[in-house]
């Protein structure tokens, strides 16, 4: 488990870092999307992260820190990669997601966590 609890905000700024090519500044609002479910299930982390390999790509997973953070195509035409943040906890997952939206907005971030979540959900 996490010895220091880092907030939802703190690990999705970690996880566009530790992805992105060029360093990020201000994350806007309109780029983010988060929520948190209720997951009755017997392994809440095995099903994120059978879930996160069906959507997209697995850019970290860590059982010890109860973090998946994937790659899902999203935007216009699914050209465009969301980043995704999962964390489980005592059958709790909250998630966060990421995209940088261009001057017409696609809310991709929020359209991608809602299908991911979903996809979860019936897992």
């Amino acid at each position: 488990m996490v010895t220091k609890m880092e907030t939802m905000e703190q690990l999705l700024k970690e996880a566009i870092e530790n992805y992105k090519d060029s360093p990020t500044g201000e994350i806007r609002e309109k780029d983010t999307a988060y929520c948190k479910i209720e997951l009755h299930c017997d392994k809440p982390f095995k099903a994120v992260r059978d879930s996160a390999i069906d959507a997209g790509t697995i850019l970290e997973e860590d059982e010890e820190k109860d973090i998946v953070n994937l790659l899902i195509k999203g935007g216009t035409a699914k050209m465009s990669s969301v980043l995704v943040v999962a964390r489980v906890q005592a059958g709790q997952v909250e998630f966060a997601s990421y995209f940088h939206e261009g001057l017409i907005s696609q809310h991709a971030a929020k359209k991608t966590l809602e299908t991911f979540v979903n996809a979860v959900k019936c897992y």
